[in-house]
């Protein structure tokens, strides 16, 4: 194991004790000539074997936790409903103009087309009512409904 770099590459090998018996012999062996080798090996197990002591370390929960989620809220919350307040105002307003707009557009749209056709069935509908029954037949069913609205 001449090359340092080979020798570190076996560290997590080396801690989890899965190398064979001739590379742990020939690590081992070269740990105890390469003092910066040793000196790696022994900084990284250090920093990659957990302590005792923080096995057995609990954690504790914060008492104080639930007041500082609500003052904090609060305070999210009054800023909030300020831009809440002028972003929905704002939308209601282009909302409005909208509508507006829409119904301006649509209402002459609307009312240029249905008096055309609205003429048109007219015509056809004079014009049927003339040629089926003539025009007396036609008056003498404007009186009769005349006289009936009347009673």
């Amino acid at each position: 194991m001449d090359s340092h770099s080979h020798t570190r590459s076996l560290l997590l090998r080396w801690m989890e004790q899965s190398l064979s018996s001739q590379d742990r012999l020939l690590l081992e062996q070269h740990l105890e000539e390469c003092a910066a080798c040793r000196q790696y090996f022994e900084s990284m197990s250090q920093a990659l074997t957990p302590s005792r002591t923080d096995r057995t370390r609990s954690i504790a929960a914060d008492p104080y936790l639930p007041t500082r989620i609500r003052a904090m809220m609060s305070e999210a919350g009054k800023a909030r409903s300020t831009g809440a307040r002028l972003v929905r105002w704002g939308l209601t307003s282009a909302a409005a103009v909208l509508a507006v707009l829409c119904g301006a557009f649509l209402g002459e749209k609307l009312s240029s087309g249905t008096s055309a056709l609205a003429e048109q069935n007219l015509l056809t509908a004079y014009q049927v009512t003339v040629e089926t029954g003539g025009i007396a037949d036609r008056l003498q069913t404007i009186a009769q409904a005349a006289t009936e609205v009347s009673k």
